[in-house]
């Protein structure tokens, strides 16, 4: 039954990982060294999710190995991992670890309708 599901897993995260890289080795080099940095760091966020999907799919497909008559203290160990691992991919990880930036630090790297960078221009009336 878990190989209905942990098929379709693996291949999509394997699939979208070929996917990612390719669409990054497309990009990567142009633009300024901010937006390079800014690819680099989509690319490793985007495979990070997508190998974790594909473990899902393998740690789903490898739990059927295990016979719970057999071994039921390793049964239940390794199931409730896969567990935690479930609601570590649907909880994600992003914002916990990210510095949000302020006001100040978004105006400075918005370029004003004047063309200064950090906000309007002080020249022009209102």
């Amino acid at each position: 039954m878990f190989t209905l599901v942990a098929i379709p897993l693996i291949l999509f995260g394997l699939g979208w990982m070929a996917w990612h890289y390719r669409a990054y080795k497309a990009v990567s080099g142009r633009g300024s060294k901010a937006e390079r940095g800014f690819e680099a760091r989509r690319f490793l966020r985007r495979m990070q999710a997508s190998a974790m999907i594909a473990v899902a799919g393998g740690l789903l497909f490898v739990g059927q190995i295990i016979e719970p008559d057999e071994r039921p203290a390793v049964y239940l160990v390794y199931w409730c991992g896969v567990a935690v691992d479930g609601l570590d991919i649907g909880a994600g990880r992003g914002g916990r670890n990210r510095q949000r930036p302020t006001r100040a630090g978004i105006a400075s790297r918005v370029p004003s309708r004047a063309g200064e960078a950090g906000g309007r221009d002080r020249s022009a009336s209102p």
